[in-house]
């Protein structure tokens, strides 16, 4: 009430969330691997007759007075539709020597990033491409490799709430690369 944060743990009523998950792998030679998945997901509540409003008021009113009914509203997180397809290679180059590499493309609906579905913290869809390169040996003593993630520098939120009429977004990592390097003894 004096403007201060106040999180409010409760318990949702009922929800149902059906979908179908795909996944698959294709071997197209001995050193070429194609995937990919998908899930197509519906996700929403049955009954929260008393949930929490968000600060739009675009969800009608509860059974009590200051609280929202959620009915029928999306479960936040979860997207109608996401998925990725890769490609991986393992071919060997000589007697010690492997050439690896991969190459990923993830994608996905918009989904809300917190439970009132506060229509300015939706997550908009995305696509972020990831990769990796790298030499190993054909024993898997040792191995190095360059990975680049979100090579896309897709801006995406892990979460977020509203504090103080404002959106606290925290967001996912932008474009990162590294090197890695394996030994085993």
């Amino acid at each position: 009430a004096a403007g201060g944060v106040i999180t409010i743990i409760d318990n949702a009523g009922e929800a149902t969330s059906e979908g179908v998950e795909i996944d698959g792998r294709l071997a197209v030679n001995d050193w070429l691997i194609l995937g990919g998945n998908i899930a197509i997901l519906n996700a929403e509540y049955d009954s929260y007759p008393n949930g929490p409003c968000n600060r739009s008021g675009s969800t009608p009113a509860g059974t009590v007075p200051g609280t929202c009914n959620l009915k029928g509203e999306a479960l936040p997180f979860a997207a109608d539709s996401s998925g990725s397809v890769y490609l991986d290679v393992d071919k060997q180059i000589n007697d010690s020597l492997r050439f690896l590499a991969n190459v990923t493309v993830s994608f996905s609906d918009e989904y809300a990033v917190e439970g009132r579905n506060e229509p300015t913290l939706v997550q908009d869809s995305w696509t972020k491409v990831s990769g990796r390169i790298g030499l190993a040996s054909t024993d898997d003593r040792w191995s190095v490799a360059l990975i680049g993630q979100n090579l896309t520098d897709e801006e995406t939120w892990l979460g977020g709430q509203p504090l103080f009429g404002y959106d606290l977004i925290y967001p996912a990592m932008p474009r990162t690369y590294s090197v890695q390097a394996v030994v085993r003894f």
